[in-house]
């Protein structure tokens, strides 16, 4: 799944698009926030313990909670209402490329770790290192004169192969 990075942002809870659908990133710091989305109000909050975040979600009059640990990338997931679910999110984003000149450019201002390019699809994968949370990367590179169209990843389901 991606999420294209072009949406609302409300404190530290931000709202994205993957799929067709939204999905609302958490935050990855203690906050309290409340949003509310097309989807229907959607109110959130996230706090910490000594050793974990904890997430709490209302949706349609249903509460969904999750505990991710303090740091690092298994800290970093999304909600999508859609599916009434938390995802983790990728440490990695997808940029839209047309020209792989510009890869190491766009890979080099956001300190990435590697990038891979898809010629024929037209984008690239670029994985972050564990200190650049990918939002940050996709507003850093918002500010860069290409503008780059980037989007969040979103881990999906395992594939059960028969």
């Amino acid at each position: 799944m991606s999420a294209e990075a072009q949406e609302s942002i409300t404190d530290e809870f931000r709202v994205m698009i993957t799929d067709g659908r939204e999905v609302v990133v958490l935050p990855s710091a203690a906050t309290s926030a409340h949003m509310q989305l097309e989807l229907g109000p959607i109110s959130g909050r996230s706090y910490e313990t000594t050793s974990q975040r904890v997430h709490i979600v209302s949706f349609d009059g249903e509460v969904f909670r999750a505990s991710t640990p303090l740091e690092g990338k298994s800290s970093r997931i999304v909600f999508v209402p859609s599916q009434r679910k938390f995802a983790q999110m990728l440490p990695s984003i997808r940029v839209e490329l047309e020209d792989y000149a510009k890869l190491d450019l766009i890979s080099k201002a956001i300190g990435a770790e590697k990038a891979t390019f898809f010629e024929k699809l037209g984008f690239s994968i670029i994985d972050l290192p564990d200190t650049v949370h990918p939002v940050e990367a996709i507003e850093q590179l918002e500010q860069l004169p290409e503008q780059p169209k980037a989007s969040i990843r979103v881990r999906g389901p395992r594939v059960k192969w028969r």
